[in-house]
């Protein structure tokens, strides 16, 4: 059905329906958790749960919120590059190499979007601290030199941002390096 589509000349993305309403959800969630820690009697085994629960959810909260761009912009591609709330802009010229992963775990489909870049450190330092810290703490098994991009909160389908940034990123020089992978 996409292949059969011409594609855009750009790609605004924010956060979907779905992921606005998860987010909403966990901030109720940690609201409740973190009223009933303060309300409860003197229990030390139920205070320590709601104290663990209101720390997960507020975590998950943080994440899921941190992805959403109150102009509604988390994601945009163009002739110019790639601009997320995470990175900053990122000129095509400095992508070396684009990868999507796709997992699929419990009915629910995520991909992520994998940017090869000479100089990643430089795109790190826009990201939120406690984000960068869980994606130094995760040991996944992207190299030295990738961005992820996750794209299963977006309100655009992931294989069409993927198949626009591999169409803009052919227009400039100098060509990604052929084969790469986030493994790499």
């Amino acid at each position: 059905f996409l292949s059969a589509q011409p594609l855009p000349e750009f790609i605004s993305a924010g956060m979907s329906v779905k992921a606005k309403l998860v987010a909403a959800l966990l901030i109720l969630l940690t609201i409740a958790s973190a009223y009933g820690l303060l309300n409860i009697f003197p229990d030390p085994k139920g205070s320590m749960i709601l104290l663990v629960c209101t720390g997960l959810c507020g975590l998950l909260t943080y994440i899921v919120w941190s992805q959403f761009d109150r102009d509604g912009e988390t994601l945009r591609l163009d002739q110019s590059g790639i601009n997320h709330k995470w990175y900053g802009n990122i000129p095509w010229s400095q992508i070396v190499g684009i990868s999507m992963l796709t997992t699929t775990t419990r009915g629910m489909t995520i991909h992520t979007l994998f940017l090869g870049i000479m100089d990643r450190q430089k795109y790190l330092t826009n990201m939120p601290w406690l984000m960068r810290k869980l994606q130094g703490l995760s040991g996944s098994a992207d190299s030295k030199m990738s961005l992820q991009i996750p794209l299963h909160l977006l309100n655009v389908d992931a294989n069409l941002i993927e198949k626009m940034a591999l169409k803009h990123r052919a227009l400039h020089q100098p060509p990604m390096l052929a084969g790469w992978h986030y493994f790499m």
